[in-house]
């Protein structure tokens, strides 16, 4: 397990041991270059709780967090988290569109008989449609209801809500076995006659979608869920 990321820590240096935090952290309203500032003083900056930043930057960069501690940072607001997950989301569609497109300028640089036969496009274009769907449903129907659920738990009221499934999350599981599959393919059978600026750069963009798709998918598993069901309990009790 990695060092557990606390609220003492300085921003400048977790950065440095784990670069992969540049993305979340933006998107949450952290910004680089803030000297000797720490996590603390940071979370300032953002509508986190420093117990709810610190949860979920542990969980990114795949530390345990103990439920009880999850499950008590709702209190806190549960619409940070939704912004987050659908800013990273919305970055993660971006970005695979980056790729489709120095991924055809690579093919191309590549003589056409060598290239007829690799899957790589149809993947990426298959890709493409599932993160359209992963997109859709989660802002359309998963968010809503974990949003919905929030306000009853802040109403105080005695209501029924849609009883979260842990089978939602298997679009994103979907686009990241994809994901898988594609790198698998792209390391193994690219033809040896290539632009090795252009495969770097395309390989780099590949390599940050898995991270941030595994770090998207720890943070709906081990925050977003059981902080919805632990305010589900809490809403059945009123009843």
């Amino acid at each position: 397990m990695k060092q557990e990321i606390s609220q003492d820590d300085k921003t400048a240096e977790l950065l440095l041991q784990h670069p992969a935090l540049l993305d979340p952290l933006m998107s949450l309203g952290v910004r680089p270059g803030v000297g000797d500032e720490t996590l603390m003083q940071s979370c300032l900056h953002t509508r986190l709780h420093i117990d709810a930043l610190t949860s979920l930057l542990n969980v990114w960069v795949g530390n345990n967090v103990e439920e009880k501690k999850i499950c008590g940072i709702q209190a806190y607001n549960i619409l940070p988290f939704v912004d987050f997950m659908q800013a990273m989301l919305n970055d993660v569609y971006s970005r695979l569109l980056l790729t489709t497109r120095h991924t055809g300028r690579l093919l191309a640089s590549i003589k056409p008989e060598d290239t007829e036969n690799l899957p790589i496009m149809p993947f990426l274009a298959s890709l493409g449609a599932q993160v359209e769907n992963m997109l859709k449903q989660e802002t359309e129907i998963t968010y809503k209801n974990w949003l919905n659920t929030y306000d009853i738990y802040c109403s105080k009221q005695a209501k029924n809500v849609i009883t979260i499934q842990d089978a939602e999350a298997e679009p994103m599981t979907q686009v990241a076995d994809t994901l898988d599959d594609l790198a698998s393919i792209f390391v193994r059978h690219i033809p040896q006659q290539y632009d090795g600026t252009m495969y770097a750069a395309v390989f780099q963009l590949m390599t940050s979608l898995r991270e941030t798709m595994a770090g998207l998918t720890r943070v709906r598993t081990k925050i977003m869920l059981p902080m919805v069901k632990q305010m589900e309990k809490e809403i059945a009790k009123r009843k």
